[in-house]
């Protein structure tokens, strides 16, 4: 299948994998938890995973920076 992130709920409950990150504002991996419904995952599609969560968690805390910012201005 497709690595995707940030899926709707009916999307997530028919997902061939589930996986959740957590990861510092440094880029630092915290927590890496998948779980593979019926099939296996290859370390290649892992690390495109790891790198889209890593993308998406860049864009929040760039977001949550620029809120904090011009809440102080």
């Amino acid at each position: 299948g497709k690595v995707v992130r940030d899926l709707v709920c009916s999307e997530d409950s028919n997902s061939e994998v589930d996986r959740n990150v957590v990861v510092r504002g440094s880029g630092n991996i915290v927590e890496v938890q998948v779980t593979a419904e019926g099939m296996s995952v290859s370390r290649q599609t892992m690390d495109g995973m790891l790198d889209l969560a890593a993308q998406g968690i860049g864009e929040i805390v760039d977001y949550q920076k620029r809120l904090l910012l011009d809440r102080l201005k």
